[in-house]
């Protein structure tokens, strides 16, 4: 929260996996988070309300995809990262707590 009373979230993706990760290792690739920057700042250049990409670090370790590439953490940043799916997400393992939690939090925005 800043001084002026704005909020914002910050989201790592590449830092490793979560329950978000679907499966995989929860890295990211080098090449897919400079995309992810560079049609981030195109969409806020077009004016285009979306979660904006702050910054690219590479890691210095190697992920696997297809073969070796280097990684990297990419920082993302918005007024929030809740979207639809995460509500379907919620509903989808039928945990009404943390659903009726979340909406509340929505609620409150």
């Amino acid at each position: 929260k800043l001084d002026d009373g704005r909020q914002y979230d910050l989201h790592l993706k590449g830092s490793g996996a979560t329950r978000f990760s679907r499966g995989g290792d929860g890295f990211c690739a080098l090449g897919p988070a400079v995309r992810e920057f560079i049609m981030s700042q195109a969409m806020v250049g077009l004016g285009v309300p979306t979660t904006e990409c702050l910054t690219v670090v590479t890691t210095g370790h190697h992920v696997y995809r297809q073969g070796e590439v280097p990684g990297a953490v990419v920082c993302r940043v918005a007024k929030s990262h809740i979207r639809i799916g995460t509500l379907q997400y919620l509903a989808t393992q039928q945990n009404k707590d943390e659903l009726w939690s979340l909406l509340n939090l929505l609620g409150e925005q």
